[in-house]
C-alpha cells in the first residue's frame, strides 16, 4: 500500500501538476488553516463552524481578502515612503539651520504657533522687566 501521508515527487513530476490540481491542494490547505483559527479562536458555535468555514474559503471571499491585504500592502509602502520623504526633509532642515530652528511655511500652524510663542515669551519678559524696574525703584 502506498503511503499517502508522505508523498515523494521529483520535480519533474511536481512541474506536471496543472494549474488547477495546484489550486485544489492550495484550496484544501487554506481550509484547513481556517478551520484551524475558528476551533482555536472559540467564536464560533460547533453548529456553525462548517458554515463559517465555508463562508471565508469560497472564492468571493478569498477575492475580498487578497484586495484587502494589497490594499493594506500599498497603504504600508505609501505610509514607509512618506515617512522616509518626512525624515529626509528634516534632515535637510537640520542641516540648513544648523539644527537651531526649523523654518515653516509663511502662514502654516506652525509659523503661527511659533509666532504665538515669541509673542507670550515677550509679554512675560516685558512684565517680568516692569516688575524688576518698579521693586528698583521702590
Amino acid at each position: 500500500m502506498e503511503d499517502l501521508f508522505h508523498l515523494t515527487m521529483s520535480p519533474r513530476e511536481i512541474n506536471q501538476i496543472s494549474v488547477l490540481g495546484l489550486a485544489h491542494c492550495g484550496d484544501a490547505v487554506f481550509e484547513l488553516l481556517v478551520r484551524s483559527f475558528l476551533c482555536t479562536a472559540g467564536k464560533e458555535a460547533i453548529g456553525n463552524l462548517h458554515r463559517a468555514t465555508v463562508e471565508l474559503v469560497r472564492a468571493p471571499k478569498q477575492a475580498e481578502l487578497a484586495e484587502a491585504e494589497a490594499a493594506a500592502e500599498e497603504t504600508a509602502a505609501e505610509l514607509t515612503e512618506t515617512k522616509v520623504e518626512v525624515e529626509a526633509a528634516a534632515a535637510d532642515s537640520a542641516a540648513e539651520n544648523d539644527g537651531t530652528e526649523t523654518p515653516a511655511e509663511e502662514g502654516s500652524i506652525a509659523d503661527e504657533t511659533f509666532a504665538q510663542l515669541n509673542a507670550e515669551t515677550s509679554a512675560e519678559a516685558d512684565a517680568e522687566a516692569k516688575d524688576q524696574s518698579s521693586d528698583d525703584n521702590a
